[in-house]
């Protein structure tokens, strides 16, 4: 198993968290398989690049509303966490654009490494809340 794939220890009991969590994984194993497979000079890395970011960015939004509908008590803490791996991912993303010594994949690696532990203790957290 690859750190891009998908599997059940990774579900919290929430469909549309699991949905959008799996969502993200496709995304960076996409971003990783372009960085395989095409050329830099091509639109493929940067489609991939700009498509993971912008979906992180909705599914907190999104994830952060259904904390907020249910009163989560954490939500700020939660909130944080997130805003810090946003910050992480625009500074990873602006210095490839900005054709500084970065790999687009050490985004998509980066990005399923949080993901995993933050799906595993907060996001469970959460949804053990909800119900």
């Amino acid at each position: 198993m690859q750190i891009y794939d998908w599997d059940p220890s990774l579900e919290t009991g929430n469909e549309q968290i699991d949905e959008q969590h799996k969502g993200i994984f496709e995304l960076a194993r996409k971003l990783h398989e372009a960085c395989e497979t095409c050329t830099p000079e091509g639109d493929e890395i940067a489609d991939a690049v700009y498509g993971l970011s912008d979906y992180v960015v909705q599914h907190f939004a999104d994830e952060e509303a259904l904390m907020e509908a249910a009163r989560y008590p954490e939500l700020s803490v939660h909130r944080g966490m997130h805003d810090a791996l946003t910050g992480e991912v625009l500074h990873i993303t602006t210095r490839y654009f900005n054709e500084e010594n970065v790999e687009p994949q050490s985004l998509a690696t980066f990005l399923a490494g949080w993901l995993r532990t933050h799906i595993r203790q907060e996001d469970r957290r959460f949804v053990d809340f909800s119900r």
